[in-house]
């Protein structure tokens, strides 16, 4: 948030079951370091941080790589390499990977769905969500609405939103 209007949020998981959402106003989070002083008291038993790694929040990445900490950097236009669950749709970016996955696990037909914390930003946000069906080549992808169309339809940036759904990336490590 770099100062500005967005918020640094943290979302703690704990297997099937997110804790209350933790954010601070872009003025309190105003660089790299206070950024990762914010989420490094949230972090407990080595658990691995999700990071974004591009614009601002590159500056706290590299504060929080800098503290020797389980840390997984998130650049959600990078190309994906997971499937939905019925294996038959690639993503067309990381961003929609982690956030189909996440819309996947809250599948009430999920065995073992996961429990979100009761949030209205974070509803809100999670219902400014579209996808639809793209062509890749030879495939087809999942691609979903822009950060900036998400902003537009909220009036604000979609932290919650984005801090949940990166807890379902693929490739954390345990």
């Amino acid at each position: 948030s770099r100062g500005g209007i967005d918020k640094t949020c943290a979302a703690r998981r704990h297997g099937q079951w997110l804790d209350e959402l933790v954010s601070a106003p872009g003025i309190v989070t105003k660089d790299g370091p206070t950024a990762a002083g914010f989420v490094v008291p949230l972090v407990r038993n080595g658990a691995c941080i999700c990071v974004d790694s591009i614009g601002i929040g590159s500056s706290a990445l590299d504060f929080i790589v800098g503290l020797n900490l389980n840390v997984l950097a998130v650049n959600g236009s990078e190309s994906s390499n997971a499937m939905t669950k019925a294996g038959n749709l690639l993503f067309r970016n990381r961003r929609a990977e982690m956030y189909w996955l996440l819309r996947e696990a809250l599948d009430p037909e999920n065995p073992n769905p996961v429990a979100l914390p009761p949030d209205a930003e974070l509803l809100a946000d999670l219902c400014a969500v579209r996808y639809k069906v793209v062509t890749m080549g030879k495939l087809t992808a999942i691609q979903m609405r822009s950060k900036d169309e998400i902003r537009e339809v909220l009036g604000r940036s979609p932290d919650k939103g984005d801090a949940v759904a990166m807890t379902f990336i693929s490739g954390i490590p345990a």
